[in-house]
């Protein structure tokens, strides 16, 4: 009877055991997903964030003495992505 209840408390604790690994791998594969997902939003940021910062501070009723031309138009365009581009591959590299 004794070694009967000591097979079941082992075959129990295996039972445990075995849920309790199922379910760290689950959550493993959960915190993989969500710091995948995170990576991909760091680096949309670092890519939009100097476009929206540009954009911003040139689209204020500033007098800078810089005219509104199509050309200036492209121009700041082209700084804004260019610094966006830089700091998504800063972030890449150091992902």
């Amino acid at each position: 009877m004794e070694r009967t209840a000591e097979l079941l408390v082992q075959d129990a604790q295996f039972g445990l055991s075995y849920i309790a690994a199922r379910q760290s791998e689950a959550q493993a594969e959960s915190a993989a997903r969500m710091a995948s997902a995170a990576y991909r939003l760091n680096v949309l940021a670092a890519l939009f964030l100097p476009l929206t910062a540009v954009a911003s501070v040139l689209g204020m009723e500033i007098h800078s003495g810089v005219s509104d031309t199509q050309q200036n138009f492209w121009l700041v365009v082209a700084l804004g992505v260019s610094l966006g581009l830089i700091f998504a591959l800063m972030v890449r590299r150091k992902g």
